[in-house]
């Protein structure tokens, strides 16, 4: 591996231990795990880290993964691990996760958690996508958002709207590739370039 991963867990375990909220739904403290001791009753949370892939390179250093929780109860139907999965949602919110070994430059909930029955037991799991960056040792932590709006205006990961793409072939204008914040003639600016320099030109010729 590339960068340490372990922290994330540990961090992920210790915050949701200190919250107060949960530790109620679940019925008293020290009921959040990465390994269920043998034995153990619900209810409980099980936290766990899949690595997707890391990196190291001459301009960077970093790793992306999933980092779920499956709560699991033995009461009230699925009422109460639906109660502990949206808790856990809304703490994240409120507190990001701080690693000291790196930067969560993205935070996204994984859409979908749908509560199951196992035998006796009722079972949910929430689970994010996490980016670091490891490079950013220190840095404070983004705040979870949803992958869309990552790309807006003042995201982590603003897209330029200006080099969007575009195949359609216009017949009534001509792209401005010299628009400055265009770099092709197929980029978005060079489409607008080319209406405004047909409007300019229209006005020109038949005043307004």
């Amino acid at each position: 591996m590339a960068v340490e991963q372990s922290e994330i867990l540990k961090e992920a375990v210790e915050t949701l231990l200190a919250d107060a909220e949960l530790t109620a739904l679940l019925g008293g403290a020290g009921r959040i795990f990465n390994h269920v001791p043998q034995d153990f009753a619900e209810p409980y949370v099980v936290v766990s880290w899949q690595a997707d892939l890391d990196w190291d390179t001459k301009d960077s250093l970093g790793y992306d993964g999933t980092l779920s929780h499956e709560a699991v109860t033995i009461h009230h139907g699925d009422r109460d691990v639906l109660d502990i999965t949206d808790r856990i949602r809304e703490l994240y919110a409120e507190t990001p996760l701080a690693l000291t070994s790196g930067r969560i430059v993205c935070f996204d909930y994984l859409a979908g958690t749908v509560a199951i029955q196992v035998l006796e037991t009722h079972r949910a799991i929430a689970s994010f996508n996490v980016l670091v960056d490891a490079d950013g040792i220190g840095g404070a932590p983004i705040a979870p958002v949803g992958h869309a709006d990552s790309h807006l205006l003042n995201g982590v990961d603003e897209l330029n709207g200006d080099q969007v793409g575009v195949d359609y072939v216009p017949s009534n204008y001509t792209p401005d590739a010299s628009v400055p914040t265009a770099g092709d003639a197929k980029h978005l600016a060079a489409h607008l370039g080319g209406i405004d320099d047909g409007l300019v030109l229209n006005a020109l010729i038949f005043g307004g």
